[in-house]
Formats: structure tokens, C-alpha cells, sequence
């Protein structure tokens, strides 16, 4: 069976007023109106419950919102996380958005697979057509560790998905100029537009791809060509309370330590 790989060439992205690193450059991607991008959109899904609803973005986990921030009661999905097909419905993530309830590492896994669904399509919001985990392939990591530098990624086999469009995996040197698409606090498909990789230690990259509680998990990219370099790990602190409510924490581009895991390093082979 053969995958439709996408290759692209660069395409201009547009700016936004605001900071997060440096200047706030998330944009949700159908305002971008790239077909290039759409059509990589097809490949990249959102973690929800059976539970997930639709809600206003009022709170996160540090409190209340400043009613001045970005986003401010824009419709979102709680506890988000974002995957990635690689393979004909093969999903990557981060092993932490499979964590599940139980006792030990294994019953929490299988219980997340179990009980987590995921959604492609949500560029809008919208709830659409969700399809379930059916196992768990390969992965690395345990639930619970913050270093940056511990693996936390895992492949899992969805049920049979629509006809969509597999990422391809960069096997070259790490890039300059990257970008990502996610779901930040569960909000519909955003794009972080203009990330730098700062630095490369070991397996990973560190950048200041504009990110947040629900881009775990996101495929990063390589601004040239498209294809992706890795997955995002972890990343600083993203909310701060002013002492009346909570806004985005705020650094210079040169402060970014967003880790993004390069895929080029993965101990198995997808298939």
C-alpha cells in the first residue's frame, strides 16, 4: 500500500501582535488560508474523553483568566494533548497524554488507551467523528518525569481512519527555523509560525515555539521542507498569576526552552 508523503516548499507565514517568546505568533490555521498547510492539517488530531465538551476558555490550571488575555472565553477542549498520523493509522504522542487511571505503569497505560479517543478535523470548534486506540505499538519514557531530557513519546495503532495524508520523518541534521501545529489548551488547529532552534543536546532541540498545556505531543517541522523533525516534550512554565488572575508568562526569544525530541533518534523503526 502506498502513503501519500507530503513534501513542501516554503511558504510565507503571517505575524500577530503579542508576546509569549518574543512576539505571539500562534494562528489558527484556517486563517492562514494555506492549502498546505490544510492539507497537513489532516494528518494531526486532538486527545479528548468521552466526556469532552466544548467550553469557553475562562480558567486553566493556575486560575481564572485575565479577561485581557488571548483566546479569553474562545471555545476549547479541556485537558487536550495532539498526535500525529506517521504511519497508515499510526498515531504518535507524548507518553504522558496516554496516561490513564490505575495502579502501576501498565494498567494506567492500557487504561489510557482504552479510554482516551482522538479527533482529526478540528480546525474549528466543532466536535467531529472521534476514533479509538486499539494498542499500544512502541514507546518510551515513564509517566510523571519532568527532566527535559527523558524520553516521553509512544506509537499507537488506531481503529481504520479515513484516507489521510502520513507525515514524513526528517532523518537529516536539525534545522534552524522550524514551526508546529497543535492544540494549545485545546483550542482549534494553531500553527506557532517562526520557532528557533536555540540549541541541540542529545536527542533533543531546544526552541521558542510558542506552546502550551495541549500542544504535547504536536509535530514540529522543518520550515523548508516540511517534514518533521520531532515531537514537543515539555517546555517552561506556561501561565503566572498577577495576584488577581492568571496571564501568559512572558520571555525573550533567547529564553526559549520548549524540548522537542528529534524523531531521527527513535529506537524502532515505523513500518
Amino acid at each position: 500500500m502506498r502513503f501519500l508523503i507530503l513534501l513542501f516548499p516554503l511558504i510565507c507565514f503571517a505575524e500577530q501582535p503579542e508576546a509569549i517568546y518574543g512576539t505571539n505568533d500562534l494562528v489558527q490555521v484556517t486563517d492562514l488560508k494555506s492549502p498546505k498547510l490544510i492539507e497537513l492539517s489532516k494528518s494531526i488530531a486532538i486527545r479528548v474523553s468521552k466526556s469532552s465538551r466544548l467550553k469557553k476558555l475562562k480558567k486553566v490550571s493556575e486560575g481564572k483568566l485575565c479577561r485581557s488575555v488571548s483566546y479569553y472565553k474562545k471555545k476549547r477542549i479541556e485537558k487536550a494533548c495532539t498526535g500525529f498520523l506517521v504511519g497508515k493509522n499510526k498515531l504518535m504522542t507524548s507518553l504522558h497524554c496516554l496516561e490513564g487511571e490505575g495502579e502501576g505503569f501498565e494498567s494506567r497505560l492500557e487504561n489510557g488507551c482504552k479510554n482516551f479517543r482522538w479527533m482529526f478535523d478540528y480546525s474549528s470548534p466543532k466536535m467531529k467523528k472521534t476514533y479509538a486506540c486499539k494498542k499500544v505499538l512502541e514507546y518510551a519514557g515513564e509517566f510523571g518525569v519532568t527532566n527535559y531530557f527523558e524520553n516521553d513519546y509512544v506509537l499507537i495503532e488506531l481503529e481504520e481512519t479515513d484516507s489521510r495524508p502520513i507525515l514524513k520523518i526528517s532523518k537529516k541534521e536539525s534545522p534552524n527555523e522550524v514551526f508546529m501545529m497543535g492544540h494549545p489548551m485545546g483550542l482549534p488547529l494553531m500553527v506557532s509560525q517562526t520557532g528557533e532552534v536555540l540549541e541541540s543536546l542529545g536527542s533533543f532541540l531546544f526552541t521558542n515555539l510558542d506552546a502550551f498545556e495541549g500542544s504535547s505531543g504536536s509535530p514540529v517541522f522543518n520550515k523548508e521542507t516540511f517534514e518533521v523533525v520531532g515531537i514537543l516534550n515539555s517546555g517552561r512554565t506556561d501561565y503566572f498569576h498577577n495576584g488577581k488572575c492568571v496571564e501568559f508568562e512572558t520571555y525573550e526569544n533567547s529564553e526559549g526552552r520548549e524540548a522537542v525530541f528529534e524523531l531521527r533518534n527513535l529506537t524502532f523503526e515505523i513500518e
